[in-house]
């Protein structure tokens, strides 16, 4: 008899080698979310190679099921288990599969061989979209450019990808955690690899089918996470990660792109349900119709103001030391001033200068029975009725001059104060090019004055001034010097 599926479904993204119409599967036991490179691919392509069970004309029937698909889903749900064994989901469409490493019931151990037998489509394959989520995959035998594949929304304005979200999700069972990637970013999707993707529903017209071109097909060896022909447009990211003991989240990222804002665009990404139970972060975001969990959050290339972000912790009921992690910042302005707050423990930390974060988590939420049956729904909701526990603010600039033109930069200075961070005092110099009226004023982000340093008249020459900042709180804090027909602001960030 087949094992049940344990609590916890470990799954992952496809390890191994692939040879055309073959792909090693070594790891562990988990899901893979895969698709099969033969036209008119049915479930008896994977069962002559690995059990099948909760299938009509499978291994044990009757048992739960450990093969999926996911042809539309709103958000919830939207995995159907194939009807029987002759069952065939469509070219273009991937598959979730559970591979037992055991040799009960028909089951192997790992590594194993997935083989078929027949030809790939030997045209364009073109995909129904349904709903929000479509799990798709390549149906060709080899690899293929995946910015090639495209939707057929139509719209006015900037319309990129034919209506498909940039932020495209593939499961890795290796880590327990999706990987995020976009589109865009000149991306190979390698041969037997099911994708998950979103529409950009309410931003275009309706997106009703996505193509998959066979031109898209190439020689490269690459993976998902490797380059290929080179079409980018500029984007800066930060990769942003949540571990602890037994689990993974690495799918949550900042985005910067020309073609996003502080509005929801085709490169904000949903949020997918964990497929194994297990804790994860996401951005909270508010677009006007309720609240949403976002894996990925994109705004301006070039932000000209503070961005401010909240983020969600799902515990998944464990308890215990998580860790927060952004060793990755890809074309991140090194002037740009990035600060996390944990508001439950009043800590700022500047993620400039510091690549991780850890922190303890007494478990809110309750454990999810994940099951077989219950493969988990693809968008995850929030399950925070407070505030979230992070927050992270972001200014691109660290100066900012007005009316610039009616004095010399040496005459008229601003010093970034040091030390920076600081607690509880800070240096600033300053110079000033003739006598006359000096103010220098410190704001909270809120715009609101929390000191005001100096106030006088001052001759020609440079200058330094120390504030004590004890009594206030930890935070971001911007001090202005004011002359007349002079304005410099400076940002600083006092950790206690």
């Amino acid at each position: 008899m087949i094992n049940k599926l344990l609590t916890l479904l470990f799954c992952f993204l496809l390890t191994g080698m692939a040879y055309g119409q073959t792909r090693t599967i070594s790891g562990t036991a988990g899901w893979r979310m895969i698709s099969i490179p033969k036209a008119g691919a049915t479930v008896t392509d994977i069962s002559d190679d690995t059990a099948i069970q909760g299938v009509t004309g499978g291994s044990n029937a009757g048992d739960a099921a450990n093969i999926y698909y996911n042809p539309g889903s709103g958000g919830s749900g939207g995995w159907t288990v194939p009807t029987n064994m002759s069952t065939a989901w469509g070219d273009g469409l991937g598959v979730v599969v559970y591979f037992y490493n055991n040799t009960t019931g028909g089951s192997s151990e790992l590594p194993l061989d997935l083989d078929v037998s027949g030809s790939e489509p030997g045209s364009d394959v073109k995909v129904t979209i349904t709903d929000n989520f479509t799990l798709i995959g390549n149906p060709f035998q080899s690899n293929i450019d995946i910015d090639d594949i495209d939707g057929n929304a139509t719209g006015t304005g900037i319309l990129l990808f034919g209506g498909i979200k940039s932020s495209v999700k593939v499961w890795n069972n290796s880590v327990g955690s999706y990987s995020s990637y976009n589109l865009g970013s000149n991306l190979v999707l390698s041969e037997w690899q099911g994708v998950f993707i979103e529409k950009a529903a309410g931003l275009l017209t309706d997106l009703t089918e996505v193509t998959i071109p066979i031109s898209s097909k190439t020689g490269s060896a690459a993976g998902i996470s490797n380059y290929s022909k080179a079409k980018a447009f500029d984007t800066r990211s930060i990769d942003l990660h949540m571990t602890g003991e037994g689990f993974n989240d690495l799918s949550t990222k900042f985005y910067f792109t020309p073609y996003s804002s502080e509005e929801e665009d085709q490169f904000d990404g949903s949020k997918l349900s964990s497929l194994n139970g297990s804790p994860t972060i996401a951005f909270v975001q508010d677009f006007g119709e309720g609240k949403v969990l976002l894996s990925q959050d994109a705004r301006s290339l070039d932000p000209e103001s503070t961005q401010s972000y909240d983020l969600e912790v799902n515990d998944a009921g464990i308890s215990g030391e998580y860790t927060l992690s952004w060793e990755t910042m890809k074309q991140i302005p090194s002037d740009w001033a990035i600060t996390l707050i944990d508001r439950e423990e009043d800590i700022y930390i500047d993620m400039q200068s510091e690549t991780s974060y850890s922190f303890n988590v007494e478990a809110k939420q309750k454990r999810p029975n994940v099951t077989s049956l219950m493969v988990g729904a693809v968008k995850q909701k929030s399950v925070n009725n407070s505030n979230p526990r992070f927050g992270i603010t972001l200014t691109p600039s660290t100066s900012v001059s007005i009316d610039d033109e009616i004095a010399a930069p040496t005459e008229f200075e601003l010093g970034q104060n040091y030390p920076n961070p600081f607690n509880p005092t800070t240096n600033i110099n300053y110079s000033v090019g003739e006598a006359g009226p000096v103010n220098i004023t410190v704001y909270n982000t809120m715009g609101q004055k929390v000191a005001e340093l100096l106030n006088t008249t001052k001759n020609a020459g440079s200058y330094q001034i120390t504030w004590n900042a004890t009594g206030v709180a930890s935070g971001i804090y911007y001090y202005r010097l004011t002359a007349p027909g002079q304005v410099l602001t400076r940002q600083m960030t006092l950790i206690k």
